[in-house]
């Protein structure tokens, strides 16, 4: 289920090197909508300059499009780790 492309997008204005995004222990959880999900997971990131820069917890949702889906991420790093804590991730 997991669209790399579309998630890195999403991160665009969320991190410094979106392209370098490499995601692990991506969950879901489907919300109420029944055409949307809570999205939690781990993204290891690197700077501009391609040096390691970590890895993060983000929390976010994707949502099912007619064409496709489309992902939106509310936070990477911070609280995100407790954020998905809460939700069960």
């Amino acid at each position: 289920m997991l669209n790399q492309p579309l998630l890195r997008e999403a991160m665009e204005n969320l991190v410094e090197n979106p392209s370098s995004a490499a995601f692990d222990y991506v969950t879901y959880k489907r919300n109420k909508d029944a055409d949307d999900w809570t999205m939690c997971g781990r993204v290891s990131l690197k700077t501009a300059h391609g040096s390691d820069a970590g890895t993060e917890y983000f929390i976010g949702m994707v949502a099912a499009g007619e064409d496709r889906p489309y992902y939106y991420v509310f936070s990477v790093g911070g609280l995100s780790d407790k954020l998905c804590q809460l939700e069960g991730l």
